[in-house]
């Protein structure tokens, strides 16, 4: 019943972690994949863009 639709954080560029402890730098790119893996789930909740690419049309959420 879900649809395959990419995510597209706006925010994802002010979350950060301390770049100074690998465990950190690791924890950040788990902490952006639960964020897509929540939206993905809720996607009937999201609302449903569209942005064309290269002349084909893309929805994203």
């Amino acid at each position: 019943m879900l649809m395959p639709l990419a995510v597209v954080n706006p925010y994802a560029e002010y979350l950060n972690y301390p770049s100074h402890s690998l465990r950190a730098r690791r924890d950040h790119k788990k902490y952006l994949g639960l964020i897509r893996a929540v939206a993905f789930l809720h996607q009937y909740q999201r609302e449903i863009q569209t942005v064309e690419v290269d002349g084909t049309p893309v929805e994203y959420m």
